[in-house]
This record gives C-alpha cells, structure tokens and sequence, in this order.
C-alpha cells in the first residue's frame, strides 16, 4: 500500500500544484480588487507560488512523465524554461502591486520590487541550473515589475469587483 502512495506522490502533487496555482491567478487578476497590503502579498505572493509551481511542473513533464515513453530530457534543456516563466510572474506581480483601490501604487511598486529582488534572488540561488535563462529574470526584475505597473495603471479599474 505504502508503494503505491510513494508512486503516486509525484503526480497527486502535479495536480494540486496545478489546481492552487490556477485559483491563485484567478482569485488574484478575477477577484474583488485588495487594499494596498494585501496587494503587496498578492504581488509577491505569485511571484512565488507562480515560479516554483511552474518549475515543479516542468521537472514533472520533462523529467518525469517523458521517462515512462523512453525519452530523456537533459536539465539545461528544461533550464531554458526558468527564465520566461519568471518573466511572466515578475510582470503578473507588477500589474497586481499597482491593482489597489487605496491610491498606494507607486509606493507598492517600490516595496515588491524591494522585496521581490530578495526574493527572486533566493529564487535563483536555489536554482542549481546553469546559464543566463535561470538568472535573466532576477537581471530584470525591477524594469519588469515597473513595465507590469505601468500595464496595470492603464487597465480600467471599473472592470475589478472592489474588496469591502
């Protein structure tokens, strides 16, 4: 019984990571629209969740799933991934610094870029992959989270529910 939920591990974990993940984005670009702490945690919240839920499905699909049909994928292929993915959530953290009702804005792009530089460091500390795809995302985080507020600031408001 124990080897069966040892087999099974890596994929329940695939579609719960899929399953939060997806709640999370839409709960965060579809949801009531936060004050500016929440829209902070929001910001850095998916600059997390977002990469390493995305980095765990890759190895899962690369490494993984491709392994039962024979075909093997090398890691700095897999690698080449990290950098997008990283580029997309720094800029999904910028568009949600600035989505606040409270006219905190630039003051919220400020702090997650702060905060998230940290952040993504750790990010790409921990990532063992070699190459300039796992660190373009932390050479660009601050223009991004800034070009993602600025994209932000230009979608109308009046299309987000309003958190009471």
């Amino acid at each position: 019984m124990l080897g069966y939920l040892v087999t099974a591990l890596p994929h329940i974990v695939a579609i719960l990571s899929l399953v939060f993940l997806t709640k999370a984005l839409i709960e965060c670009f579809k949801g009531k629209v936060p004050s500016a702490p929440a829209a902070i945690g929001r910001a850095l919240g998916i600059i997390v969740l977002g990469q390493l839920t995305c980095f765990y499905l890759l190895w899962y699909i690369f490494s993984f799933l491709l392994s039962f049909i024979n075909i093997a994928a090398k890691d700095s292929s897999i690698a080449l991934f990290h950098g997008p993915i990283g580029i997309i959530f720094i800029l999904a953290a910028g568009f949600l610094a600035v989505r606040t009702f409270e006219d905190t804005q630039s003051m919220n792009l400020k702090i997650v870029a702060v905060i998230g530089l940290l952040i993504q460091g750790l990010i790409t500390a921990f990532n063992f992959n070699e190459g300039l795809s796992t660190n373009i995302a932390l050479y660009l985080l601050i223009p991004l989270i800034f070009i993602g507020g600025y994209i932000g600031k230009r979608t109308p408001n009046k299309l987000f529910k309003r958190d009471k």
